[in-house]
């Protein structure tokens, strides 16, 4: 009997040491940060000038009668709408596409503009435009965009 408890009272022990020696280990230092190359700063900047422009455009898109909703995402002098259209409206999809690069056209002509209405591509830009409001990086930002304008081309 005495033999057990004081096997039990052991490994209890034990069991605690190990618990303890677990906390008083170091904790990581964080690493600081490198600083930004004059090409990351240049492109965080585009990001956010071109936030602003890409809500004038989402209303602008908007105005077209068959758009319900739009995501439009803007990175150097490119702008990709994607347009959500249901119901009839969809048999009617090259004019709309049409229509509402015209109206993107006219708001901003120095851009170029491309116009999806691909419910694909829709959910592709939404993802990347919340990439692009979470401040992810710049870099990998704009290959995604250039995929996604690759495949807007047909």
């Amino acid at each position: 009997m005495k033999l057990l408890t004081r096997l039990t009272l052991t490994v209890f022990l034990m069991l605690i040491m190990s618990g303890c020696t677990m906390q008083n280990s170091p904790a990581q230092k964080p690493q600081p940060q490198q600083p930004q190359t004059q090409q990351q700063q240049t492109l965080n900047q585009d990001v956010l000038e071109n936030t602003a422009l890409a809500a004038q455009v989402k209303e602008r898109a908007k105005t077209v009668d068959a758009v319900e909703d739009s995501v439009v995402v803007v990175l150097d002098r490119e702008i990709s709408v994607a347009a959500k259209v249901t119901g009839f409206d969809r048999l009617r999809l090259k004019s709309i596409r049409q229509e509402v690069h015209q109206e993107i056209t006219r708001l901003a002509p120095e851009y170029k503009v491309y116009v999806t209405t691909d419910k694909k591509l829709f959910a592709e830009l939404q993802k990347l435009n919340t990439q692009i409001q979470q401040g992810e990086e710049p870099a990998k930002l704009k290959t995604k965009f250039e995929k996604i304008n690759k495949n807007m081309r047909g």
